[in-house]
């Protein structure tokens, strides 16, 4: 397990976070609170996350999908995340989008 991505499942610091628009500001009447894209913007800055900002940008209903699921954690990853990230990664996504079903997720892990 890599360190900085165990850091960042633990308390969402990253070493480097990136900056991009919130695609559906829940203050603008989206689905996105401040907090959850905080998360986003933090776990992309780790090397594995690389561009998961932009493609979240890109894909946001695919990822409202994956939010509104009843059991995200068993859920596929929208795009090529579903394949490109193991099974401890897929926790960073979800401790992003929802962490009620993180401890759920480890559980299974």
């Amino acid at each position: 397990i890599d360190g900085d991505e165990w850091t960042f499942l633990i308390s969402g610091k990253s070493p480097r976070a990136m900056t991009q628009a919130n695609p559906a500001d829940e203050q603008s009447g989206g689905w996105i609170n401040g907090r959850m894209w905080t998360d986003v913007l933090s776990m992309s800055g780790l090397k594995k996350y690389e561009g998961f900002e932009t493609d979240f940008c890109e894909n946001v209903s695919e990822w409202q999908a994956y939010f509104d699921s009843a059991e995200p954690h068993t859920h596929p990853l929208p795009g090529k995340w579903q394949y490109t990230l193991n099974s401890f990664q897929k926790l960073g996504v979800l401790r992003c989008l929802r962490p009620d079903r993180v401890p759920e997720a480890i559980m299974n892990f």
